[in-house]
């Protein structure tokens, strides 16, 4: 829902540049980006052998909450959320941010009222979602055969593929269309493209 880029590609070049390690720019960031997040650092060039992961992983994200405030929510994220919510679909928000950081942010961008439920990260380092989407689908008896997950990555995709539940790929977000070709799944460059589809899958109007 975040349109983030621009913020994560300036937070992590700060920290390239601090280094003197060549600057990224957005189409390469999104052929790029992935993960583990520690993978997507290697392949910016990061040599965890000389210096720790946690040490220029803490400095983006110290970068990145300064200025998060600065980001925008998608172009319809928000007339989506609402939508969903009038014709009684549930919501809620799996992510790879911190908890904390995560519900700050929604609560920022006048979200809350939307979901039922916002799950992030106990760390920064975003490993990933697999877990919290166990616990998210258990805590909340989520049927996954009629459950929808959209997301950005390919890692959402492989979420969903170990959850049992439909995956919708956002190709405007942090990867490229092409990379989000890999996966056998629909794939859309709007958000205003999912009231059809819901409504398709679950009957509203």
């Amino acid at each position: 829902m975040l349109n983030d880029i621009s913020l994560s590609l300036r937070s992590i070049n700060k920290v390239l540049s601090r280094r003197n390690m060549p600057n990224v720019d957005k189409e390469k960031y999104r052929k790029i980006f992935g993960f583990p997040v520690k993978d997507y650092y290697e392949r910016l060039g990061f040599d965890f052998e000389k210096e720790s992961f946690e040490i220029s992983g803490t400095e983006f994200i110290k970068e990145y909450d300064a200025h998060y405030f600065e980001a925008e929510l998608h172009e319809g994220a928000k007339q989506v959320v609402k939508r969903n919510q009038e014709v009684g679909i549930r919501q809620s928000i799996l992510s790879a941010r911190k908890q904390q950081q995560l519900t700050e942010e929604v609560t920022h961008f006048g979200l809350g009222s939307y979901f039922e439920t916002v799950s992030g990260l106990n760390d920064h380092y975003a490993s990933g979602k697999v877990e919290n989407g166990e616990r998210l689908l258990k805590q909340s008896d989520i049927t996954p055969h009629e459950s929808l997950l959209i997301g950005d990555t390919l890692h959402d995709f492989e979420v969903t593929q170990h959850l049992g539940i439909r995956c919708i790929l956002f190709s405007a977000g942090h990867q490229a269309h092409e990379v989000l070709s890999e996966a056998n799944t629909e794939i859309i460059n709007h958000l205003s493209e999912l009231e059809h589809i819901i409504s398709s899958k679950y009957g509203t109007r």
